[in-house]
Order: structure tokens, then sequence, then C-alpha cells
């Protein structure tokens, strides 16, 4: 053989060469475990959620520093000693050479690194990437965050490896301790049953599947080479390899116990490791249990699995392990009633007729604020804003700051309604509750530079933290409110991070709006999370509002028309609807799948809601079936009607600059029967079509010149892509959501508000 030749059977027959093959020929189950981290890590995979960003960007006591990394790093050490103990309790037999040598599981180690060291690798590289690119980090800043990681994992390493030098033995301890005169071995021999020698593998058993090594590394990662071990009594070798299942089970009770006990302490900010130590711990466990399933299952772990999917969804669909996430404040003892029938009782002419006189109330109200002059009639100004994570939140709050400091603070006062979908309410229901307290205190102002830095700060971390140590489990931890005694999940822990970053000034009722309403002090809010058994809206508002149940036209009977939407007033009742919690209603709002838990409402039969984009992403829905139903007193009384149509994003479909659309881009035989509709479906702009029809029926009640909509729009910067989705934001999107303002458009928009509204 030439020397080439001999170089690569050396190297194909190395133990780490081997190794590596055999993950992903035998142990593609484990395997996985790094493929999944490294898909959410490159953002792949759950990049809409910001999963990526937990590993990237991971936060502890609010700050990314070289202490979220430490923890990072250690909670990812557990996660590697959870994997090797795993693949060498399933895999070790396959290596009888192992048995032979001191520390076999320290040597197993170093060479069955190449998988979670090229994990490691590609991981800080997307930290360095992210780091400088997205967050504008110095070069020693990003060195500081990369050696907290190593230091970490490096501290966890050393406890793993003091831990198995003192637990595991090699083959020279159970040579010594040997029963010279076979004792014990005949003892055993006597006593033994049956189906205890049948269970004792052969000599030949355990060479039948070792694998071809002809050198290994040691732990000064020099080449040594293997040497038989036909010699050794097969019961003694098995000895050796049968030490580290204990041990696996250690990983996977220290992990639990680390998982429960940090969930527990969910409130604690000490507590509240980054969600990405919190994801590795997780996998550890389940990389234990995988390990165990296919040890003891073998062929049969796939059939194993199945079952235990079929039973889980089984158990959980009769209401075992599963809970049910409220509304903070409500009382679930005695459900209201939901049915066509009752629904429609709750939508009457006599109902409508006080509710329409009520909001008429305090539309007068607000017109007493410019003076009785008919000559000049003040603009009504109506503001809605899109779904959006937490982008559409920090546009929002971008736009109404420089809205009204063009305007010298005349945007609130000519206000009445605010509404929207997810992200955007989040940032529409701060600044109302800073507008009202400004009047009452001149020290706070909407014009606060703190407003933006506040409403930018990071939401993902504490829900991804509750979902990996409390929901994956099953929520037992309580708290007190109203009264009533609710469960502490991950739609608990975002309100609780929301109010934190905002300084714990939306702690509040909804109820506490319905006097600052009336008053006209602070403008109507409708909140309109979507119903998902029959899609009708649950309008949340301090105010009687059964007039938004059906188009107007319908409650004269003259037009038969369905009840689409259901006030949270006439369906739990005055006393119910005010006591939901006002942090409540706006997560209702922005209820994104998987991300935060649908919320159960005290109905008979049951109903749950989700984020209200499904229905009305721009909230243009809602505010035009209430400008419709006050039409006669909005000519009467107005000047017109003024639309802040805040998007933070806006139709992306149309090709532009001779671009090739999205559908005609070449599409792939799976994606055709996966997604067969396409950029078809894409729900937002069907709704966008919907709303301009009820736009132009609007103009035709109170005037086409009557009726203005000024539109500010986010769109990324030239080299910058477009702010995710998610709940968090790096510092390259906050400050290209700061910017965007200084758009020709935007800067358009915000010269047509001032000439409109003077």
């Amino acid at each position: 053989m030439t020397k080439a030749a001999v170089f690569f059977r050396g190297l194909t027959r190395s133990f780490p060469v081997q190794l590596f093959v055999l993950h992903f020929r035998s142990n593609t189950l484990l395997t996985s475990v790094w493929v999944l981290l490294a898909l959410m890590v490159a953002g792949s995979f759950g990049r809409r959620f910001g999963l990526h960003y937990l590993f990237l960007d991971p936060e502890y006591l609010g700050r990314v520093s070289f202490w979220s990394f430490f923890l990072v790093g250690f909670s990812f050490s557990g996660l590697l000693m959870a994997w090797q103990t795993t693949v060498y309790i399933v895999n070790a037999y396959r290596f009888p050479f192992l048995a032979s040598l001191s520390r076999p599981f320290a040597k197993f180690c170093i060479n069955n690194s190449l998988v979670p060291v090229s994990f490691v690798a590609f991981y800080i590289g997307r930290v360095v990437h992210f780091q400088w690119y997205n967050q504008f980090e110095a070069e020693y800043s990003i060195f500081f965050l990369c050696t907290g990681f190593f230091f970490g994992m490096f501290t966890g390493l050393f406890g793993a490896y003091l831990y198995f030098q003192a637990t595991n033995k090699d083959i020279l301890f159970f040579t010594q301790n040997a029963d010279p005169l076979n004792v014990r071995r005949s003892l055993r021999s006597l006593f033994r049953s049956k189906s205890a020698a049948k269970e004792e593998k052969p000599k030949e058993d355990i060479h039948r599947h070792a694998r071809p090594v002809e050198f290994y590394l040691t732990e000064y990662l020099r080449p040594r080479p293997v040497r038989s071990v036909a010699h050794y009594d097969d019961e003694m070798l098995l000895q050796v390899f049968r030490q580290n299942h204990v041990n696996a089970l250690v990983i996977q009770i220290v992990g639990i116990t680390v998982l429960v006990a940090v969930g527990m302490l969910m409130e604690k900010p000490m507590a509240r490791i980054p969600a990405a130590a919190s994801i590795f711990i997780l996998f550890s466990v389940a990389t234990s249990i995988l390990g165990a399933i296919t040890y003891w299952l073998r062929e049969w772990r796939a059939l194993f699995l199945i079952a235990l999917l079929v039973l889980v969804n089984f158990m959980t669909g009769k209401g075992y392990f599963d809970h049910k996430n409220k509304a903070y404040g409500l009382d679930y003892s005695t459900p209201a009633a939901y049915s066509v029938r009752s629904l429609d009782s709750l939508s009457g002419y006599s109902g409508y007729r006080a509710d329409m006189d009520s909001t008429l109330r305090i539309l007068n109200r607000w017109r007493s604020r410019f003076g009785g002059s008919v000559l000049k009639k003040p603009k009504l100004v109506v503001i809605h804003s899109t779904g959006g994570g937490l982008r559409a939140a920090a546009w929002t709050v971008r736009v109404l700051q420089q809205a009204d400091s063009v305007l010298n603070g005349r945007l609130f006062p000519h206000t009445v309604l605010m509404t929207g979908a997810s992200g955007g309410m989040l940032g529409l229901g701060y600044l109302r509750e800073v507008y009202l307290r400004q009047q009452a205190d001149k020290s706070i102002s909407v014009a606060d530079s703190n407003l933006y830095p506040n409403i930018t700060k990071d939401l993902v971390n504490s829900v991804a933290f509750a979902i990996a140590t409390n929901d994956i489990f099953v929520p037992w931890m309580k708290f007190e409110r109203e009264g009533h005694t609710y469960l502490k999940d991950r739609g608990y822990i975002f309100e609780q991070q929301l109010n934190e970053n905002l300084g714990k000034i939306l702690d509040k009722r909804v109820g506490d709006y319905a006097g600052p309403e009336r008053e006209a002090l602070c403008p109507l809010m409708f909140i309109t999370p979507v119903i998902i058994e029959d899609g009708r809206q649950l309008v949340i508002s301090a105010q009687p509002v059964s007039y938004l149940h059906r188009p107007g036209v319908g409650f004269s009977r003259t037009v038969p028309t369905d009840v689409d939407a259901i006030s949270a007033r006439a369906l739990l009742g005055e006393k119910e609807a005010a006591a939901m919690g006002f942090l409540s209603a706006l997560r209702m709002n922005a209820t994104y799948p998987y991300i935060l838990p649908n919320v159960y409402l005290p109905t008979s039969p049951g109903t749950q809601v989700m984020d209200a984009g499904f229905r009305d992403n721009f909230g243009t829905k809602t505010a035009c079936r209430f400008l419709i139903s006050f039409a006669d007193w909005i000519r009467r009384n107005t000047d017109g009607v003024v639309f802040v149509d805040i998007r933070s994003a806006s139709h992306e479909f149309a090709a532009e600059d001779g671009q090739t659309p999205t559908m005609a881009q070449g599409t792939g035989f799976f994606e055709k029967i996966f997604n067969p509709m396409g950029a078809v479906a894409k729900f937002t702009d069907i709704q966008d079509y919907a709303h301009d029809d009820l736009l132009d029926h609007l103009a035709d009640l109170l005037g086409e010149r009557r009726v203005h909509v000024v539109r500010f729009d986010y769109r990324p910067s030239r080299l910058n892509e477009r702010a995710s989705l998610s709940l968090h934001l790096t510092k390259r999107e906050k400050l290209d959501i700061f910017y965007a303002m200084n758009l020709p458009e935007n800067q358009q928009a915000l010269r047509q508000l001032r000439k409109l509204i003077r």
C-alpha cells in the first residue's frame, strides 16, 4: 500500500472519524439535537419568533454581559456532558477496546468531540457576526462576551470532570477487586435465575458489533494504537460500560431540578437565567431520555415514540396535563352563556341606543374642549396601528412622539379613538397612559426621550425562559388577583416583564379607564382579539359599545345581519369586564400562536381568543364601524376625520424596480404540496383590500373631502433588512426603526398632518 493509502486507512479507522460516521448512520435521533440547535442559532428555525436572538444576544438582569454568556456556557456544558454520557451508554459496546484504557469515559469524550466542537465554532462565529453587525459592539467587547461563554463552559466541564473522576472506574479497578477463587461467581451461578442467564451477553456478542478502530486520541490529543481486549472477561468489560447509567440518571435529575427550581422563582429577576441557558438544560434532559429509550428499546424506539405522542395527544385532549390560561381579574366560577341566541339577545336595539347615547355624551364632552364655534370645528383623529411584534410597538411610539411634537402637543387632544392589533396596541396603550398622567403631572410628557428605549426592551427572553422552565411541564405555581386564583405561565411572565419594562404604569384594570374616557381626558380604546371558535371579535373597552356588535344597518332589523363581534361588557357583565387586567387585555390582543398561550374566557361552552391581527390587523375595520355609527354627529360637529395609519409593514408582494414577484419564482414540489396557496393567501393584504371599501363607504357618508388618511409606513433603510416580528429588537433594528421617520414619505406625512390639524 502507498503512504497515501496507509494514511487514508488510518484516518478512516481512527476513533474520532468512526464516531462521527456512526452518529449520522446509527444515532440520527441524538445527532438531530445538534442539527436543531444549529438551525435555531442560524435563524433557519423559529426566526419569526426570534429564537436566534436567545442564543446570539442572551440577556440576564436586562443586560447582555459577560455573566449572561457565562450562564449560557455553563448550561451548554450540561448539554455536552448529557450528550457524551448518552452516546457512551448507547454505543460503547461497539468499541470494546475502551474498557482496557485508563479513564475510558474521558478518552471517549475527547474522541467524540467533532460534533460539539463544530457546533461551538459555528455558534461563536454567529455570535461574533451578530454582535458586530447588529449590536455594533467593539472587538474587545465581543471578545469579553465570548470569553464569558468559554469560561462558563469550562467551569461546568471541570465540575463534571471531578464528578466522573470520583465515580467512574477503569478495568484495573475491577481486575484488582476480582475474586481469585471465583467464590462470588460460583455463588451467583447457584442462585442465578434462568432469565438472568439469558440476559448475560456471550463473548461473541460483544465483539460482533465492534467497529474497526486502529487509533484513538489521548487526553493530550496524541494518537495511540488500539490493543486487543480478547483476553478480558466479557462481564468485566460490561461492568466498565455500565457505570455511566447512573450518571445519566443523575444528569436527568439535576437538569429537571434546575429547571423546576428557576421556574419556581420566575418572578425573581436573579432567577431568570437567559432563555438560551434554559433551552440547553432542557435539551440535556431530553437527550438523556432519548438515550434511555434508544438503549432499552433499540429497534422498538420509533414505535414507542409514536405511541407516546399518541398517548400525550389523547391525555391532553381529555384535559389531563393541560392547563387553560385565563384573563387575570375575571371570575371563572360562573361562566356566561355563549350561543347564537344569547349573543343575539345581547345585541338588541335597546342596548344599541343606550350605548350610542353613552358614547355621544363622551363625544360632546370632547367637542366642548375646542369651544362652541360653528365656523371653526375640530378635526376628529383616529389612530390605528398594525400588528408586528416589538417592531410595531416601537414604530408606533416613534411615530406618535414625532407627530405630537410637530403639532405642538395637539395630536392627543384631537384623538377620539385608538385601536389596532398586536404589537401596535402595546405602543398605543403605553402612550395613552403617559398622556393621561401628563394632564395631572406636568413633569410627565409624551415627548419623554425614555419612552422609545422602554418600549424596545426585550420581551422574548422571559417568555422563552417560562416555556423552558415552567410551561414544558405542567404549570402548578399560583397567584391571586381580584380575589381569584390563577396559574403562573408564560402569559403571566409576559405581563410581568412588559410591566417592568414600561415602569409599571400599565398595572391597571380595564375599568380604571372608564372615568377618564367619559370625561374625554384620554381617547377611547378598543382592544379586539379574535374568538377562535367562530371568528367573532371580542371588543374590550371601558365603555358600553354594543353598537359594534354588528353593522349599523342590522340594528334596524330591515336588513338581517349576523353578530360578528361581541363586547366583553355585554358578554361577561359590566363588573367582570371592568375587573379584567389591562395588561391581560393587551396580551389577549397580541396572542401570537406558540409564543403566548390562547386565553380562555369564562363562557359556556368554553371559548378562547387569540391575536386581533387574524381579523383586523390594521384596526381599520373597527375604526370605520365606530365612525359610521356616529356619522351624523361627525358631520355636524367636526371638520372631518383624520386617520393616522401607523404601519410596521407595507405591501411587499408587488414587483418593484423590475424585481420578480415571489410567486413567480421557482417553487419546489414539496413547497407546492404544503403551501398550495402561496403568496395569494397573504391575509393582511386581503384585509387591506376590504378596508379600502370601508373607507370608500365612510367617504360617501361624510363627504369625500372630510376623510383623510395619513399613513406612516416603516420600511428598512437600503442596507438593512426589515426588523423582525419577534419580541426582541437588535440595536441595529432599533436605530433603523427610529430613523425611518426621516424617510421622504414619512416626512411628507408629517407635513400633511400639520396642514390638516391646525
